[in-house]
């Protein structure tokens, strides 16, 4: 029954608190079960001293459950920034989406930068998915530092159908649609001149 997990989960967290630590990490194993999942949620909230290590040693191993709740937890620290940064290119497709996304909510230069670098070159290879993932990264950061960067990078996908004429693929039209939604709800004289040249081009 979910509310006696989560009566026992209250009385853990507001009650017991550091007195159940001991027993929570001595059962603790390196696994994507939810006993093991819920353990660690448990260890992160009741600010276990080891955490950090515990961390390490779980993006280490291969567990993607458990290590996609380690992004989620360091994501709400700029100081992993740089560990978020190295997981974001990583050849797991869940690992990389929940690193991509742990950069959009740290919302530093560095994270927005490396989002606007990952998203050109999944654009410059056509991978439609990363190029969807990194859209929705890039909007939640509300583009503070890349604004100028992608607005020219989208400019140069407009540019590119124009210069195939009737050449131009679907791919070149779904990376201009997925590129022009980044700058939605941008509020940016330069972005509206683009739409105008968007809708008063007579080649296009």
């Amino acid at each position: 029954d979910s509310e006696v997990v989560d009566l026992v989960e209250t009385i853990i967290k507001d009650d017991l608190k550091d007195k159940m630590l001991p027993f929570l990490f001595n059962n603790f194993e390196c696994d994507g079960g939810n006993g093991n999942i819920k353990r660690l949620s448990l260890l992160f909230e009741l600010d276990y001293e080891g955490i950090d290590e515990l961390f390490e040693e779980i993006l280490e191993g291969d567990v993607v459950a458990l290590q996609s709740k380690v992004i989620q937890y360091m994501s709400d620290n700029v100081a992993d920034e740089n560990r978020i940064i190295e997981l974001s290119e990583s050849p797991q497709k869940l690992l990389k989406e929940v690193a991509c996304l742990g950069l959009a909510n740290l919302r530093t230069e560095k994270t927005e930068r490396k989002l606007y670098e990952l998203f050109t070159i999944a654009i410059k290879k056509r991978r439609k998915v990363d190029v969807e993932l990194l859209v929705k990264a890039l909007s939640q950061t509300e583009l503070q530092y890349t604004i100028d960067d992608v607005l020219e990078q989208v400019k140069d996908l407009f540019k590119a159908i124009l210069v195939a004429d009737k050449k131009a693929d679907v791919d070149h039209f779904n990376m201009l649609r997925l590129g022009i939604s980044v700058l939605k709800q941008r509020i940016r004289p330069e972005v509206y001149d683009f739409y105008l040249d968007i809708l008063l081009n007579e080649t296009y």
